[in-house]
């Protein structure tokens, strides 16, 4: 992560201009990202071989046209917005920004730069009241600036004084923008130092009490990691943030139990630890986690901490993907946004289970909703040169097998960490999990699925 500097932006600041610009008026229409919906156009299934050189385009690697090496060449995140598809890259493990913004134009058959933003990495896109967003999980130099938005190819810097160094997600909810990440004084239950505060546009002003009170309440307990988040899910009508307790294993002998979640139902943000047992959140109700066993490597589970990537709701039923993240020094560089899994559950406090996909051995990556059908991407390792990439779809989804259908697949040298669709064709994002060959990470490939 960066160190602690002076900050470069002011509030508002356009990279094309170099003037204030605003978002203009706030609406309530929330456009999920990944979940434009391509209604005119029907996704033929069709096997892909790209051995063969059948169907695969490659169209260039960002990353590395920028000279970054290691895991900063995967391409987190895709994101269509305005007959472009936005690229995610880069590393705040690694610190290798500042990041150059790039697009594919799908008209113009292009791809280029954008705009450079002042953060280590591209994790993620929100795309909210027809403006795409892009959370600073890293600002480079200083923590002020907590994301920058892009309107007709301008890229404009949202700063603010509150002490949120990393912007890991944001959502727009009833009016709201919510951030959630780190600062740098986690432990400390202050309102400067929450990790989860709100801003509302076009001024952006900030509000940050909402976690401190509660935090406050397990006094004379402290834990950093109640006060670190990484992402946010939406589910039923709440809002849930797992902060970093939420982990491959869990601990059954926490003095304060079921700390890992809070919710914002309504107007009220709540914390699972505060609430009569059956009104919990639980661990077993975002990921089938196994209790650590002491002296054994379990242990390093209650160091990972498990991270929402993607989500999306259908036929009553939520799915979301899963990365890791660990703030422990012994798996800080290893841990980094390595695959673990999709997940599906019935409704906010049923269990969570894995979903196993036509390929058993497959490993669901990334999500799309595409004309009322959940579209999931996943990988299957073939050996240290070779992967399966598949795309499967359902109307329906669970967690068995039969219930998703094979839309495409293709091998590659790479893992695809990211996918997008639009006019008719897929568009894949490559990368690798540690311990994988780089290879050709970072590259964007085009499959035509008309």
């Amino acid at each position: 992560m960066s160190a602690w500097q002076e900050p470069c932006c002011p509030l508002g600041y356009s990279h094309a201009t170099g003037n204030p610009l605003e978002i203009g008026v706030i609406h309530d229409t929330i456009y999920q990202t990944q979940g434009l919906i391509e209604s005119s156009q029907q996704i033929q299934t069709a096997e892909v071989v790209y051995n063969a050189g059948v169907g695969v385009e490659l169209l260039g690697n960002a990353p590395a046209i920028e000279s970054v090496t290691g895991r900063g060449r995967n391409i987190w995140d895709l994101q269509v917005y305005k007959d472009q598809i936005f690229l995610g890259y880069g590393s705040t493990t690694q610190n290798t920004g500042p990041t150059a913004l790039y697009a594919y134009h799908t008209i113009e058959d292009t791809l280029g730069k954008v705009c450079t933003l002042g953060t280590e990495a591209i994790e993620r896109f929100r795309v909210f009241n027809d403006t795409l967003f892009v959370p600073n999980a890293d600002p480079k130099p200083g923590d002020l600036l907590k994301f920058s938005y892009v309107v007709d190819g301008i890229c404009t810097d949202v700063s603010s004084s509150h002490l949120l160094a990393h912007v890991r997600d944001m959502y727009f909810h009833q009016g709201k923008y919510y951030l959630v990440g780190n600062s740098r004084c986690p432990r400390q239950y202050d309102p400067a130092c929450s990790g989860l505060i709100t801003l509302t546009g076009p001024s952006w002003t900030h509000e940050n009490s909402h976690l401190t009170d509660l935090l406050n309440q397990a006094s004379p307990y402290t834990n950093n990691r109640w006060n670190w988040f990484f992402g946010i899910l939406a589910i039923d009508s709440a809002l849930v943030f797992p902060n970093a307790m939420f982990t491959e294993r869990y601990n059954p002998n926490l003095v304060i139990e079921d700390n890992l979640f809070y919710h914002l139902e309504g107007d009220s943000l709540l914390w699972s630890a505060l609430e009569v047992p059956e009104q919990r959140l639980k661990h077993q109700h975002f990921y089938p986690a196994k209790p650590a066993v002491a002296g054994t490597g379990d242990t390093l589970g209650l160091l990972t901490s498990l991270r929402v990537t993607e989500h999306l709701t259908l036929a009553d039923k939520t799915l979301y993907t899963l990365r890791s993240y660990s703030i422990f020094s012994e798996l800080y560089q290893s841990a980094y946004n390595n695959s673990k899994g999709l997940l599906i559950k019935d409704s906010l406090r049923s269990d969570a289970l894995l979903v196993t996909l036509p390929d058993t051995q497959a490993i669901g990556e990334d999500l799309l909703l595409l004309n009322g059908e959940a579209y999931v991407l996943a990988n299957r390792k073939l050996t240290p040169d070779q992967f399966e990439v598949y795309v499967y779809k359902s109307e329906d989804p669970s967690a068995n097998s039969g219930s998703w259908t094979e839309v495409l697949r293709f091998t590659y040298t790479n893992m695809a960490r990211s996918f997008a669709f639009h006019q008719g064709f897929f568009y894949f994002g490559m990368g690798s999990n540690h311990g994988d060959d780089l290879l050709d990470a970072g590259q964007l490939i085009k499959v035509d699925t008309r």
